[in-house]
């Protein structure tokens, strides 16, 4: 009997269109989901490799998921909508032959329309816009292995869970909360990857496999990426098995629990008796009953009345669900789950900041909102005809418009309900955790301001397909591919201007130092715009509503004129009018007062600049030597002017009869004058792109210098849509890279490789060659000049303080306003920074041990009121840094030092002339666990202090290599002061994040990894991750006093002020530069790990094969290791090659501690010569674990199989 109705389900499923309609949906989005879905770099053969196939399969098959629920589901509950159940169960089918018919023959429909994702993206490959030259060989088998193993097992899972709910539950509502549980499912997986060492487990329980798929290849290179297949093995298959056997359970309790009667339960029984008999009472008080004298009303006051109540009797309706409160419920426990990931940043939590925690509800919960918008306005539109009561429904004197805008207006208040109790949430998470500081002002912005508006856009749509397409579940689908089109394509499209980006408006990142700033205006005034062109929809919505028999389009359409109402006029009309003024008031601010291009122009305008300005590149120009600058910040109108000059001499042994300005290509600066001094003519021919040429009165000769005055202004006027962060209400912070800069600037060229082919230009390196002899001349400042005597007057608002580079000369008030003079009294870095905010300040000083060390240093931290938690740590960093410092590399060149809080809209800090600008979304609102955490705050300090040595005393020259001598060196330095102040295990736990930075950075490397000496510009996985290990390493292998010697050594001869060897060149240093004083302190017999950590790029497959020990007396104990090594060398394509191994490497032995911890009984170095290498040692205390590389000095990319549990020898 089972395949009679396994027959019968597919053959009634055969004949419905939906089923076509699925599949072509499925099919059509497969055909274009690579170039949708996947980073066209993301694989160096293009978007068909192996792997890409995958996470495409995995991504779609979880995100149709609700044609999986429309399937499944609705096979199990279609007795039931169709009153069918009586006659099915009264039949001689066997419950068993029942529930496996019809879950089969749904299966096999949904493994159909799934097809069409096989097919689509086999069709997708041989796609004309594909680039054929990129793409890998088709094959057909690397379509069906991810197809059998990623695709059948998600759709089998989903599928058994939704047919069980919907067969137990008999409700599609219940199907539809299913969902949400999956979402949880994957919510958890989500936070569980947020911890390295939870990143098993994440990959083992994410129901989609998307984490699995990442979590294994983590650390793939781009060829294996790009050529070979996702192996079914380790995490990967325990993770489908696990999900398979979830799948199968859930059949089995399902079948089990499954009532095959139409009454479930003896409680069932009882109640339909006791309602039958109360029916049968009201029957015969019905038939004496006399019938009330109902009176009618008409008019305003009863539309009201109407329609108020038709908004309560919705809103209630849905309240009542189980269903509903079981969202809520997983929406409030988002915070709660994610609170072991709370702000998180570099590994360490934040404290629950009222941002910080309505960000964590906002990223998860919204889909929680979308699945409530989708499925709740489908039942509420098809709620009378779902109930068989439309017929008495429609015949009642309630207008369309009432009956749709009730329903809409329930689920607005659904919709606050959910946020109230997200809120609640949030308030109760931060009770809890000790924060009392509750801002429900930033909590009612972030939810009724940013999420409330989107969500009332995408209901009006959802209504209208719902009445448009007449089809419950094709409404989803349509709502789910608007969704697509409206905010996928149009981004892939690159059309993103507010005006037809459908719900567009930036709210902007939140900062308690500049709340929601200058974005709020532009973002109200771009919801109100579509909320406009919404209500138009909406009307639409409900002259082509279905009301009676007539459900066909051709005749809703002749019923329109007649329900197209003068109250629907006016209202369609005074909606039309505002959203055409509305629109019209955008555009004037958006492309009139501002200037608006769309990304492809942006491309052409540098493509352009680079064909015609080129040349200029390396024009001999003269070098800034001197800046006197006045700047007045406007904060509150977010403007500026800058009015000063720059004393430029010419450091060439030729004359220069033209200087070339360069003005940053921004339509808000303007340069209202540039006089030089003795005069000269002005070239405009290159005026587009912001690029002037000043011809010389009389030219300047070598050694000669002239003074070059100006004055730059920044305005801004109106709106756009997305505004920069730079001149902001408080919080001011820019660089002086916005004034005037000298010759052609490789920074407005074209990047992107694929896109400067298409337009007639060669790749561009990241960084020039190291023997470069142009950019060997340049450093900091990109060749303007790199060594600077500086002046500067800020004025700024009353309330707020500015702050340069140099030491305060003067403060003082004029005419509300507060002026700051700053002076450095000695050359310093063409490199400095203007920063003004509302601050208050923490004052310290750092007295040096002894006179060799520099002088007393003034410490100050300018911070954001209520940003208190971790100054100390601050403080600490300051001091501790100049102590290490000043020691081992030499005196800091000045008498101040300032870390300076701005706004979160950049995740960093930067280290300017005795001031470091610092973030504070990375170090002040860290809630640090000492216990547990590296202290963030105290690094990041001591890692910018560490470039007032490196990069402004040691100024590297702008070749490969720069960013180790500047990056890694400041790494080196940072970790060496951690050293001094926490215990080596949080040296070691910050280490192994660096490791992994470094081995994820290079698995998305899209060009070439290079060597650390040749690491280039965007390789921050190089210099930050591996320059810290390697030269950690380094340290180690030949003792912290020689390197700290050597890097000594290296300031002495290259600080740019008084080097023993730049004042006798014009060149910057270079890593060969460093690697030769690394060379000096190392001895004959290590010389080959300076090749192997900076030269070359080499990793190791390090791991322990067998370890056994004996006792041989009291104390004393044999320990014998199985080790096998294999070392690789990477070449420049990515081809990893073994080479011989002659190193020394750790051999560690682990015992009992006195903590009751496992801790080193043995550490030290061996040679090791051959892959398979057997090791005897002999330790006085007994033996738990031993292995090779125990504390990961090496770069290995699977350090799991280091260390074994060592066993009594048999």
């Amino acid at each position: 009997m089972w395949y009679e109705i396994l027959k019968f389900e597919i053959k009634y499923r055969a004949k419905r269109p939906d089923t076509y309609i699925y599949f072509a949906i499925v099919f059509l989005f497969s055909i274009v989901a690579a170039d949708v879905l996947m980073d066209k770099n993301s694989s160096s053969l293009g978007t068909n490799s192996p792997l890409d196939i995958a996470r495409i399969m995995a991504i779609v098959s979880a995100f149709f998921t609700m044609i999986t629920s429309m399937i499944m589901g609705v096979a199990a509950l279609r007795d039931f909508d169709h009153n069918m159940e009586s006659l099915m169960f009264i039949n001689p089918i066997k419950k068993r032959d029942y529930l496996i018919g019809r879950f089969i023959g749904s299966f096999i429909i949904l493994l159909f329309i799934f097809s069409g994702l096989l097919f689509g993206l086999m069709l997708g490959q041989f796609m004309p816009w594909r680039d054929a030259d990129i793409m890998l060989p088709f094959n057909f088998w690397h379509y069906l292995q991810p197809f059998l193993y990623l695709v059948i097992p998600n759709i089998f899972f989903c599928g058994a869970v939704f047919y069980v709910g919907g067969a137990l539950s008999r409700k599609l509502m219940v199907v539809y909360t299913q969902g949400v549980f999956l979402l949880m499912a994957y919510i958890v997986t989500l936070t569980l990857l947020q911890n390295p060492d939870h990143r098993f487990l994440a990959a083992f329980l994410d129901p989609f496999s998307f984490q699995t798929i990442s979590i294994v290849t983590q650390f793939w290179t781009k060829a294996e990426q790009s050529t070979l297949m996702l192996p079914l093995e380790g995490v990967l298959l325990y993770n489908r098995l696990l999900w398979v056997a979830i799948g199968i359970i859930t059949l089995v309790i399902g079948y089990h629990k499954f009532n095959f009667n139409l009454i479930r339960g003896k409680a069932s029984k009882k109640k339909l008796i006791a309602v039958s008999e109360e029916k049968n009472k009201s029957a015969i008080n019905h038939i004496n009953s006399v019938v009330p004298k109902a009176d009618l009303y008409f008019g305003t006051k009863a539309s009201i009345f109407q329609f108020w109540q038709h908004v309560l009797f919705n809103f209630k309706s849905i309240l009542k669900e189980t269903s509903f409160w079981a969202i809520v419920l997983c929406g409030m426990s988002i915070i709660f789950i994610n609170s072991i990931n709370l702000g998180t940043v570099y590994g360490v939590n934040s404290y629950p900041a009222t941002y910080i925690v309505v960000e964590e509800l906002q990223e998860l919960s919204i889909y929680f909102f979308l699945m409530i918008l989708l499925f709740y306005s489908g039942e509420l539109v098809w709620k009378e005809r779902d109930t068989k009561l439309s017929g008495i429904h429609d015949a009642i004197p309630i207008t369309n418009f009432i009956n749709l805008a009730g329903k809409f207006i329930g689920l607005m208040l659904i919709y606050i309900v959910l946020m109230v109790t997200l809120i609640l949430a949030g308030v109760i998470f931060q009770t809890l955790s000790g924060y009392y500081h509750y801002e429900l002002d930033v909590y009612f912005i972030g939810f009724f301001i940013k999420i409330f508006p989107f969500l009332i856009l995408l209901t009006f749509v959802s209504f209208f397909f719902q009445v448009l397409t007449n089809h419950k579940f094709l409404g989803h689908i349509m709502v789910v591919i608007f969704f697509f089109l409206a905010f996928i394509l149009l981004e892939v499209l690159e059309l993103d201007h507010g005006l037809y980006t459908f719900g567009a408006g930036d709210l902007g990142t939140y900062s308690d130092m500049n709340g929601y700033g200058h974005f709020l205006w532009p973002y109200i005034s771009f919801k109100i715009y579509w909320v406009l062109f919404c209500i138009v929809l909406f009307i639409v919505t409900v002259i082509f509503s279905v009301r009676g028999t007539e459900t066909q389009m051709k005749k809703r359409w002749k019923l329109s004129k007649q329900r197209l109402t003068k109250p629907l006029i006016k209202l369609g009309t005074v909606t039309i009018l505002t959203f055409t003024l509305l629109g019209s008031y955008i555009f004037y601010n958006t492309n009139i007062l501002n200037e608006y291009s769309f990304p492809k122009e942006e491309n052409m305008y540098r493509v352009n600049y680079e064909k015609k300005l080129k040349h200029f590149e390396y024009l001999p120009q003269p070098k800034i030597v001197d800046v006197n600058l006045k700047v007045e910040l406007f904060p509150s109108d977010r403007d500026y002017t800058a009015e000063g000059y720059y004393i430029l001499t010419n450091t060439h042994d030729t004359t220069i009869n033209e200087v070339h300005i360069q003005k940053l290509p921004n339509y808000q600066v303007a340069i209202e004058y540039i006089k030089f001094e003795k005069g000269a003519t002005v070239n405009n021919d290159y005026e587009e792109y912001s690029y002037y040429i000043y011809t010389l009165n009389e030219p300047l000769k070598p050694g000669d210098s002239l003074k070059m005055e100006f004055k730059q202004t920044f305005k801004t006027n109106g709106f756009v849509e997305k505004s920069g962060t730079k001149v902001i209400y408080n919080g001011t912070f820019f660089d002086n890279f916005h004034f005037p800069t000298l010759g052609y600037n490789r920074s407005h060229e074209l990047r992107d490789d694929e896109e400067r082919n298409k337009n007639g230009l060669k790749p561009r390196d990241r960084r020039a060659k190291i023997d470069d002899p142009h950019a060997i001349k340049e450093g900091l400042s990109k060749g303007d000049g790199e060594e600077i005597n500086f002046e500067m007057v800020i004025g700024t608002d009353n309330d707020q303080i500015a702050i340069a580079p140099g030491y305060l000369q003067k403060k003082w008030k004029e005419n509300n306003r507060s002026y700051f003079h700053y002076k450095m009294d000695k050359p310093m870095s063409n490199f400095y920074s203007i920063v003004s905010a509302r601050y208050e300040v923490l004052k310290d000083r750092w007295i040096p041990g002894h006179d060799s060390l520099g002088n007393v240093v003034n410490l100050e931290i300018y911070y954001h009121k209520g940003h208190e938690y971790n100054l100390k740590r601050m403080m600490k960093g300051m001091k501790m840094s100049f102590d290490y410092f000043s020691e081992h590399f030499g005196p800091y060149q000045y008498k101040q030092m300032r870390i300076l809080e701005f706004p979160r809209y950049g995740s960093f800090a930067q280290s300017f002339p005795n001031t470091v600008p610092f973030s504070e979304g990375i170090g002040f609102l860290l809630k640090i666990d000492d216990k547990d955490d590296v202290d963030m705050a105290f690094y990041v300090t001591a890692h910018e202090l560490a470039h007032q040595w490196w990069g402004h005393q040691v100024n590297p020259a702008a070749v490969q290599g720069k960013s180790m001598i500047s990056e890694a060196l400041a790494q080196y330095s940072a970790i060496m002061v951690l050293k001094e102040a926490y215990p080596e295990e949080k040296v070691r736990q910050f280490i192994k994040t660096q490791m992994n930075r470094y081995l994820l950075g290079r698995a998305g490397e899209q060009i070439s990894e290079t060597p650390l000496s040749l690491v280039e510009s965007g390789q921050e996985y190089i210099h930050y991750g591996k320059g810290l290990v390697n030269l950690y390493a380094l340290q180690d292998y030949i003792g912290e006093d020689n390197v700290n010697l050597a890097l000594r050594n290296f300031i002495r001869d290259w600080n740019s002020y008084d080097g023993l060897l730049k004042t006798k060149t014009e060149r910057y240093p270079t890593t060969r530069d460093l690697l030769g004083y690394f060379r000096e302190v190392t001895p004959d017999n290590l010389q080959y790990i300076i090749v192997d950590l900076f030269e070359t790029v080499t990793l190791y497959e390090n791991k322990t094969t067998k370890g056994v020990y004996e006792e041989l007396s009291k104390n004393k104990y044999n320990v014998n290791l199985t080790i096998d090594v294999t070392k690789y060398r990477i070449d420049d394509m990515g081809t990893e090659k073994s080479i011989p191994t002659q190193d020394w490497i750790d051999i560690g032995i682990y015992g009992d501690g006195t903590n009751g911890k496992e801790e080193l009984i043995y550490l030290e170095k061996h040679k090791i010569t051959d892959q398979i290498t057997q090791l005897e040692i002999l330790v006085n205390q007994k033996p738990i674990k031993a292995g090779i590389d125990p504390l990961n000095k090496l770069i290995d990319r699977k350090i799991e199989n280091n260390i074994q549990t060592v066993l009594i020898k048999q």
